[in-house]
């Protein structure tokens, strides 16, 4: 006499009714790593970017869901040709890149962005620096060790002369987003926070405000970030308002020039 075939219990994964065995069990997967990411610093001397890149680099390391981020500086690296070999090396190596150089024209930042289309999927932004020209001044009275620029004196030559061939970045130059910072606060109280919201906030869609703001006068892409430092957002390199004044600036937010910050390697 024939015996009943053993009952085989089962078990449901995902919703679906499956037998109970080891192998049928789904193997975790790893991570999804993000796209590949080049940010174009753009900024005058004074503004901040290596205050900004060098805390990003630091604050920032590479886990299992983050690339590492590779900082690209002209002043350390000697001429724009090295400059784009590191950028090029980093990126085939599955890096992220920060080009931390004035890129005050179109010319320059067309470089980058070309450079960035040699590597499929990698995702090319802009961070347009939004200290004024004040506060780059003072900066640059305060600034210490900088690696080619010696003395407070020379600092402000070299800003009034970048200032005449500033060109404002544009989101028709190839980028895939474009982001005018606000302020930042000194380097010792920028965070791990601020910087991830920075990013979060770059590859953010535009609200429809905005892209009517491009549209209209095609100075500005996506909306300014309010900096938690000093809750204020401005426009680059126009002079600002004195100690204690309040003005407007070009988007309409309350703005105020803050005290002289800690020295800056920008």
């Amino acid at each position: 006499m024939d015996r009943p075939s053993p009952i085989i219990p089962s078990i449901t994964l995902n919703g679906a009714h499956s037998p109970s065995s080891s192998s049928s069990l789904q193997p975790n997967l790893p991570p999804t790593l993000p796209p590949q990411e080049l940010i174009v610093l753009c900024g005058l001397i004074g503004s901040g970017k290596s205050t900004l890149s060098t805390s990003l680099v630091q604050l920032l390391p590479p886990t299992t869901t983050r690339h590492q981020w590779v900082r690209v500086n002209q002043d350390e690296s000697g001429d724009r040709r090295t400059c784009e070999a590191i950028a090029r090396s980093a990126l085939a190596r599955g890096h992220n890149v920060l080009i931390d150089r004035q890129n005050f024209d179109r010319a320059q930042r067309k470089v980058w962005v070309q450079l960035a289309r040699e590597f499929k999927g990698v995702r090319v932004g802009a961070w347009v620096m939004g200290t004024s020209l004040e506060d780059c001044k003072s900066r640059l009275m305060y600034r210490q060790n900088h690696p080619t620029i010696k003395d407070a004196q020379l600092g402000i030559r070299l800003l009034n002369q970048f200032l005449k061939q500033w060109q404002e970045p544009h989101p028709n130059e190839g980028f895939d987003s474009l982001r005018i910072l606000p302020p930042l606060p000194p380097s010792n109280a920028i965070t791990p926070e601020l910087l991830e919201s920075l990013l979060f906030q770059l590859w953010a869609p535009a609200p429809t405000n905005a892209k009517r703001q491009v549209e209209n006068n095609g100075t500005f892409g996506p909306a300014p970030i309010v900096s938690p430092w000093n809750n204020t957002t401005s426009s680059p390199y126009r002079p600002g308002p004195g100690k204690g004044q309040r003005s407007l600036d070009s988007f309409g937010f309350a703005r105020q020039t803050p005290p002289p910050p800690p020295p800056f390697r920008g």
